[in-house]
């Protein structure tokens, strides 16, 4: 089967993976897109010989499927975990973990961020106010009212200061502070801390696809033990079924984004977990995603090598906003979900960049 490059009436879509390794094999067999079956087989059978176990990660990955033409261009999920161990330097880790040591860092580079309100730790928020006790949730009520009239924002968003896959994350609206919602938040900050962000308005044409969600750039970097910066890849990240966050681990759609000209890929997906499912438009929406160019993407990619430059670490991806003004860093990861954004890119080990980036660390 041909890659598809647009929707075929007569190639149907794969249908939503169920739960249950059974139901997972059966779906895997029925799917539309799936290869030959003998050659379904044999590379099972070639993936198990490598792997010397049980290769999962062949149907997890969706390999079996058509689009994946060579699916030994793919990691294997022990290459996957040396890659982690190898990109785990301890000491500088926190930059890009605890989010408001990131905020203090990269303010100092040449880099626009979002305005930073404030952070609390359990019950006392700090701000250049100095620190408030938030002793109820009318407190919180009172902070959040305060917040939006300061900011003349349309929201505050509050995130964990250590937080991942945009887990726990509030928003403060004039929707969300009401007395029911604000006690479930006042239990949350009480709880951790977290920092306290102005929200992003994204651009126009990124809100189209998906009005719900700021949807973010994920670019992968590998700074070079030379200092060398290179981009492996990018892809854009979309929320969906009304989520008011882009994260493919909440359930969000993510597609690829050609380095060169920022245009989209024809369809975006959804993570195995997620049911896998293919997308040529939005399901929420109808946009279609194929003639796509994602607005100021040129200023993006430079604003993710200055990141990286402002922070000496192997391989970071970045998460960056579009809006009306132009891009802005939102975080960066240090361990930046390789799986997903290799199968984006289409298997990484045909990447000339992460092919020399797997040179020089001594993967093969």
């Amino acid at each position: 089967m041909p890659l598809p490059q647009e929707k075929h009436p007569e190639l149907p879509l794969p249908a939503a993976i169920p739960n249950g390794n059974l139901a997972r094999l059966r779906a895997a067999f029925a799917d539309p897109w799936r290869k030959p079956l003998l050659r379904v087989f044999l590379e099972l059978a070639e993936a198990a010989f490598r792997t010397r176990g049980i290769p999962r990660y062949y149907v997890k990955h969706l390999l079996y499927r058509a689009d994946a033409a060579n699916w030994r261009d793919y990691l294997t999920p022990r290459e996957g975990r040396r890659i982690s161990s190898f990109n785990r330097n301890r000491s500088r880790i926190p930059f890009l973990e605890n989010k408001l040591l990131f905020h203090y860092h990269f303010r100092e580079a040449d880099v626009r961020l979002p305005v930073c309100l404030g952070y609390s730790i359990g019950p006392v928020f700090f701000s250049d106010e100095g620190p408030r006790l938030l002793s109820s949730p009318d407190d919180l009520l009172r902070l959040g009212e305060a917040l939006l009239s300061r900011t003349g924002s349309a929201g505050v968003f509050a995130k964990p200061i250590g937080g991942i896959h945009g887990k726990r994350c509030l928003r403060l609206d004039s929707a969300s502070l009401q007395p029911e919602q604000v006690e479930n938040y006042y239990a949350d900050v009480c709880s951790g801390s977290f920092v306290f962000e102005e929200a992003l308005v994204q651009h126009a044409l990124l809100s189209s696809i998906y009005p719900h969600s700021v949807n973010t750039l994920r670019f992968i970097t590998w700074t070079h033990r030379d200092g060398t910066i290179q981009v492996v890849s990018a892809l854009l990240r979309l929320g969906a079924s009304g989520s008011c966050t882009d994260n493919a681990s909440a359930g969000g759609l993510f597609l690829k984004v050609d380095l060169e000209s920022g245009a989209l890929a024809p369809y975006a997906r959804k993570f195995y977990e997620f049911g896998g499912t293919v997308h040529f438009a939005h399901p929420d929406t109808g946009f279609e995603f194929s003639g796509f160019d994602v607005p100021d993407f040129d200023s993006a990619l430079e604003m993710t090598k200055v990141a990286a430059a402002h922070l000496p670490y192997c391989l970071v991806g970045w998460d960056v906003a579009i809006t009306p003004d132009g891009p802005v860093l939102i975080e960066g990861n240090h361990n930046p979900h390789i799986y997903g954004a290799e199968i984006a890119d289409g298997g990484y080990k045909k990447n000339p960049v992460f092919r020399a980036f797997l040179r020089e660390v001594g993967i093969h």
